[in-house]
């Protein structure tokens, strides 16, 4: 399937193609991004926008994103409060 680059591509060897919007990949690419963003934001996981394979549920990025209660995360250190 075309995503426009290898999973884990570095964005400079790519010329920042690894961004989930980059405008220097294929049509084609472009639509399965979609359809991948389609899939996952509908059980609300976001994206690291740097990097099109790279979704979180559940950590801090994903809490200020989807504005989560941050009591209802995990931290590396911490227990669910």
């Amino acid at each position: 399937m075309d995503l426009g680059t290898p999973y884990d591509a570095i964005p400079q060897e790519t010329d920042n193609a690894t961004f989930f919007d980059a405008a220097n990949i294929s049509e084609e690419a472009r639509k399965n991004r979609q359809n991948l963003a389609h899939a996952l934001q509908s059980v609300r996981f976001v994206n690291d926008f740097t990097e099109w394979w790279h979704w979180l549920y559940g950590d801090r990025y994903w809490a200020v994103m989807t504005q989560a209660n941050p009591r209802c995360f995990r931290t590396r250190t911490d227990r669910f409060m």
